[in-house]
C-alpha cells in the first residue's frame, strides 16, 4: 500500500463524517421548531426552565388485559392451548385431556403435579391467557 492513498482515504471518511455531523445539527435545530409549536392542543411541547423547548412523545393508548383472578374451566384451556400443551375444544370440560395438558404444563414449570389449577400453577400460566375467541 502506497503512502498517498491512505491519507486520501482518511479524507473522504472525514468529510463524510462532518457532513453527517452537520446534517444531524441541522435537523436537531429544525425538526423541533417546524415539527411542534407550543400551540399544540396535546401538549407535547414543555417549555424547560433554561427556556428551551422540549417535545414530549405521546404514545397511543393500549387497552389493558384484564386476567381474572380465579380462572374459569374454558380460561384454564385457552391459556394451556396458547402455552401449546393443549389442543382440544375449548368446551369448559375438564376433561383427560385437559386434566394431562395441566400436569404436562406443571412437570415443565417445575410445580407440583397434581393435575389441578391452583393459585401456583395459576400465577405461571396465566401469562399465557389471551382470550382470542368467546
Amino acid at each position: 500500500m502506497s503512502p498517498v492513498i491512505f491519507p486520501r482515504i482518511v479524507k473522504e471518511q472525514d468529510k463524510k463524517i462532518y457532513r453527517l455531523g452537520i446534517l444531524l445539527c441541522c435537523l436537531l435545530i429544525i425538526l423541533p421548531i417546524v415539527g411542534c409549536s407550543s400551540k399544540e392542543k396535546d401538549n407535547s411541547v414543555v417549555r424547560s426552565s433554561n427556556n428551551t423547548y422540549e417535545t414530549a412523545l405521546t404514545l397511543p393508548q393500549v387497552p389493558k388485559l384484564t386476567v381474572p383472578f380465579k380462572p374459569t374451566n374454558k380460561d384454564i384451556q385457552i391459556a394451556l392451548r396458547n402455552a401449546g400443551f393443549y389442543n382440544g375444544e375449548i368446551d369448559g370440560d375438564i376433561g383427560p385431556m385437559t386434566e394431562q395438558a395441566i400436569r404436562q404444563f406443571q412437570r415443565m414449570h417445575n410445580l407440583s403435579v397434581d393435575g389441578k389449577v391452583g393459585p401456583k400453577t395459576w400465577s405461571v400460566l396465566k401469562k399465557y391467557y389471551i382470550l382470542m375467541e368467546d
